[in-house]
């Protein structure tokens, strides 16, 4: 399968081949139709719904369900959250993971105790990718953290604060700050962006047949 990183430059790539193309071939495209539009948000809630079989996937169908997942994250339901991390492993000593979970145990203490969450975060915090925004972890959705954080952090309400919370990166006390409750994908809101989609999969298809035809005319091979 396409991943998000792969899928993200082929758009990058269709969106130069409408620039390469602009006087030759851009006004040749024409528009999509309502049909085919349409057409192409029902492919797309099939793979939100879990409706299409995707063990054989034909090239275009596997570029419709990267879409289609990269949709469906942006109107799921997303949590934004902060944490303070003490890291610990199992396999650290016993000594090492009691003193990680006391050092925990105390920052919540002193979080109980109305000392500002960011503020611990930046002192106390072992996790450099979010220490120096106060914790901050920006929105995320179900799946992208390890399951115990996970559990915790969507079952907070905003502005609550969590016990300690052990995974494989040592022990966590998450705060929420956000969040955004799952929205219906409604035609309407996707339609401008599915048109320039079916554009941009028009263009790439007509700058590769003129590609194809200067080729012939020239009669020269060119490597690309």
């Amino acid at each position: 399968n396409l991943t998000e990183k792969k899928f993200e430059k082929r758009i990058e790539e269709q969106l130069m081949a409408i620039k390469l193309i602009d006087l030759e071939v851009k006004s040749k495209i024409t528009p999509p139709e309502e049909e085919e539009i349409k057409q192409l948000y029902d492919k797309i809630m099939d793979f939100i719904n879990k409706k299409t079989k995707t063990s054989s996937l034909s090239e275009e169908d596997k570029e419709i369900e990267t879409l289609a997942g990269l949709i469906q994250r942006k109107y799921s339901e997303l949590v934004r959250a902060r944490h303070i991390l003490i890291r610990s492993s199992k396999n650290d000593s016993m000594k090492n993971q009691t003193e990680a979970k006391k050092k925990a145990e105390m920052v919540l203490k002193k979080i109980n105790e109305g000392v500002d969450f960011a503020e611990l975060a930046k002192e106390y915090s072992e996790d450099p990718g979010s220490r120096e925004r106060g914790g901050d972890l920006g929105y995320f959705a179900r799946g992208d953290m390890v399951p115990e954080f996970e559990k915790v952090a969507f079952s907070l309400q905003v502005g609550e604060v969590s016990n300690i919370v052990q995974t494989e990166f040592g022990f966590h006390i998450i705060k929420v700050e956000e969040k955004r409750a799952a929205r219906k994908i409604s035609y309407e809101e996707l339609k401008n962006d599915l048109t320039d989609f079916l554009i941009s999969k028009k263009a790439e298809k007509k700058y590769s047949d003129w590609l194809k035809e200067l080729r012939s005319k020239a009669n020269i091979k060119i490597n690309l």
